[in-house]
């Protein structure tokens, strides 16, 4: 994929059966952070219906099984091949915000996937046994930790900028629980000893992915499984961490400015992830706001 944001396919979601929801969410996107979405993702809640829709969407047997082992499934996600989200009908309003910011990841800066969907192919490769490139397990895990991450600020940014404008009739005190409950979500992220365990396991999971990709068959299998589980929430809060301060050293720029920065060229390895403040200032030392 090139650097440029991909062309949505036009796919008629409600010609396949699906029923949408408005998508309120993606106007919240637009109206405090000023982002511009190519094509607007769809919202369906999985509904007896949508759900029998989407098993009938999925053109292989092994989609559709899929689809029907995890018929339970309602946690909220965004799929690219559908330009859309899913979830259930009591999810939070934060939950829509963060799946619409990986919908405007995916379509602006689709080069942010290529590492991410290049490693889970040689895993599969691996597993049945077959030739072919590694993968790179540092950049499988940076890049998917600052999907999260941004996915994440944007939708906390998102949601204590809109608090902040609502009417002052819902009252101060429902104001200040809900911005309290906001700032609580990053808050510990910043604390030492919280960075420091999240990435001494996201470097743990660097290594046993490595390890997977270096192995065939059910070794492979195992180990990634194992990589997996010592991710925990790791990637998110790791991911947060850079993403939040990362913005911060770029606030004097619009916030649509500032994510095309950091996405066309994120961090590669682990340690500049590690330290964002540094990574911004020595690429960028024009565009922070405390320097230039």
């Amino acid at each position: 994929m090139s650097l440029e944001a991909i062309d949505q396919p036009k796919i008629n979601l409600e010609a396949m059966g699906f029923t949408l929801s408005p998508n309120h969410e993606v106007c919240l996107l637009e109206r405090h952070l000023g982002l511009v979405f190519i094509a607007k993702p769809a919202k369906i809640i999985l509904t007896l219906p949508n759900r029998l829709a989407l098993i009938k969407a999925e053109t292989t047997f092994g989609s559709r099984a899929s689809r029907i082992m995890y018929w339970r499934d309602t946690r909220a996600h965004y799929e690219e091949k559908y330009n859309a989200y899913f979830c259930d009908a009591q999810t939070s309003v934060y939950t829509g915000l963060h799946e619409n910011m990986h919908a405007y990841i995916y379509t602006k800066h689709p080069e942010m996937y290529e590492p991410i969907a290049s490693f889970k192919e040689a895993a599969t490769q691996r597993i049945f046994n077959r030739a072919g490139p590694r993968g790179d397990a540092q950049k499988f895990i940076v890049y998917r930790a600052l999907n999260e991450g941004i996915s994440m600020w944007g939708a906390v940014t998102t949601e204590i900028r809109d608090v902040c404008l609502m009417d002052e009739s819902i009252g101060d005190q429902l104001r200040i629980a809900v911005l309290g409950e906001m700032q609580s979500i990053g808050d510990r992220y910043f604390r030492k000893d919280v960075v420091n365990k999240n990435f001494a396991l996201l470097k743990q999971a660097i290594d046993t992915y490595q390890s997977a990709v270096n192995q065939t068959g059910w070794t492979t299998l195992r180990l990634l499984f194992q990589a997996e589980s010592k991710l925990k929430d790791s990637l998110y809060e790791a991911g947060y961490y850079f993403s939040s301060l990362a913005m911060h050293e770029l606030r004097k720029l619009p916030v649509r400015e500032a994510l095309t920065i950091l996405l066309r060229n994120p961090p590669q390895k682990l340690a500049e992830l590690r330290h964002p403040v540094e990574f911004v200032r020595e690429k960028y030392p024009k565009k922070c706001a405390d320097q230039g």
